[in-house]
């Protein structure tokens, strides 16, 4: 049935494009363009080549290497989301001691209390670096997604460990306490989280936003993922 529906459509459309030219088919040219349609689709049925996706420039691509990159792209998003959600939480034991006094008996000691607020960044860095680096192996052992280059992925790691938790810091310095902390883990890193990913959702548009895209960058979660993005498509440390 849909080999005989398929011929018919051939058909039509080859005797519409022809009369707009001022052609028309015989009778025995339709007969043998039908045909000559479903010798075509018998021949291609088995390999399921009827479709073949070529890039620009004629080079065959294969399917399953977008589905890929797709998931690779996402995957670096919520690898981002959940690193500055990360800085946040771990962040939010300085409320918890505060309110536990143990805090006030920190800084009552004689570690001054710029010591104590870097150990706590870098407390929250060290969890962030490892979630990082684990999530980016996973990916590729996994899923085999391509990164891109290994030096600027490490600097993307460093620079987004500390961007991470230096937002987290900022982050829980706005709240008074654990309960307006919760409002800000929660709403405001959800809301700067997925505006951040924003741009990943227009990769496969054919006519991208560019306000949107614009948007993105007024949270550190877009330029994060704005820098992964450019790194799977193929920046390097020579350009």
């Amino acid at each position: 049935t849909n080999v005989f529906n398929g011929s018919n459509i051939a058909v039509q459309v080859t005797q519409q494009q022809l009369e707009e030219r001022g052609y028309s088919l015989t009778p025995e040219q339709m007969q043998s363009l039908a045909q000559a349609y479903s010798s075509l689709v018998s021949a291609n049925t088995q390999a399921n080549q009827l479709v073949t996706l070529e890039s620009p420039g004629g080079e065959q691509q294969d399917p399953g290497a977008g589905v890929q990159n797709i998931l690779g792209f996402i995957m670096g998003g919520m690898m981002v989301f959940y690193a500055y959600f990360t800085g946040a939480y771990a962040s939010n034991t300085i409320l918890t001691e505060e309110e536990n006094g143990t805090l006030e008996r920190l800084f009552g000691t004689a570690t001054p209390a710029t010591v104590i607020l870097i150990g706590k960044l870098l407390a929250a860095a060290a969890m962030i670096l490892v979630q990082l680096t684990v999530l980016i192996a996973f990916g590729r052992l996994a899923f085999g997604i391509q990164w891109g280059s290994l030096g600027l992925l490490v600097l993307f790691i460093l620079v987004n460990t500390l961007g991470a938790a230096s937002y987290g810091m900022f982050a829980i310095s706005l709240a008074k306490d654990r309960r307006m902390a919760g409002v800000i883990m929660g709403a405001g890193n959800t809301v700067t989280g997925m505006l951040g990913m924003a741009g990943i959702f227009m990769l496969s548009s054919p006519t991208p936003n560019t306000a949107i895209d614009t948007l993105t960058l007024l949270v550190p979660q877009g330029w994060a993922n704005r820098m992964l993005i450019s790194i799977m498509e193929g920046l390097s440390l020579e350009r």
